[in-house]
């Protein structure tokens, strides 16, 4: 219920101050690269799609905000060379809420948190399966960072990393998916369009 309140709350913002002057807006589309610390594989091997929208306004001439909303495809893999192939498929919505800082033209970090719903989660050991022993977790918070460049007109590359505050499965001693706690691990790499922009 409170996942939801949020999206809704989040969609309802993003109607009313992208027609705002100090706010900009648009979509953005991407790749994460993926992994679990915690299970029995190690490597960015499981790729998940990125895609949403975003809201973003400048508090000063260095400073600013960026609120999104996203659906991110997390996970991990055995990786392309396992004789046994298997993996974990973890569908989100996420929801990140960063602070930005122009450190030059054209070039921003950020950081912040991101605030994640899991609505789909599967496992692949030979056929596809979504009745987990010891399921994932519905919630994650995750802490993000990353750097914004824009390389023209309205259109800005952006790579991030992000990694869960708070396990997303917890600790299992008999479970062939890994006994540690589950923690996602990943990197995204994305386009974000701007909407009716004038520059940063």
């Amino acid at each position: 219920m409170k996942i939801r309140i949020l999206i809704i709350s989040a969609i309802i913002f993003f109607s009313l101050t992208i027609k705002a002057q100090r706010f900009q807006g648009g979509v953005l589309a991407g790749i994460n690269a993926c992994q679990i610390d915690g299970d029995n594989w190690s490597g960015f091997n499981k790729l998940g799609l990125n895609f949403g929208a975003f809201v973003n306004t400048k508090f000063n001439d260095e400073w600013g905000g960026q609120l999104e909303i996203k659906y991110s495809g997390k996970g991990s893999s055995s990786g392309p060379f396992s004789t046994e192939p298997q993996l974990v498929s973890l569908r989100y919505i996420d929801i990140p809420i960063l602070a930005t800082y122009e450190i030059k033209k054209d070039l921003k970090i950020q950081g912040g948190i991101s605030i994640n719903y899991l609505f789909s989660g599967m496992y692949y050991a030979g056929e596809w399966f979504d009745d987990w022993d010891y399921p994932p977790t519905k919630y994650e918070t995750a802490i993000t960072c990353g750097v914004n460049y824009r390389y023209f007109e309205s259109f800005d590359f952006n790579l991030r990393y992000s990694y869960s505050i708070m396990p997303v499965r917890t600790a299992y001693s008999t479970s062939s998916w890994g006994e540690g706690a589950w923690f996602n691990n990943y990197l995204t790499f994305a386009l974000y369009f701007e909407i009716g922009s004038n520059g940063f």
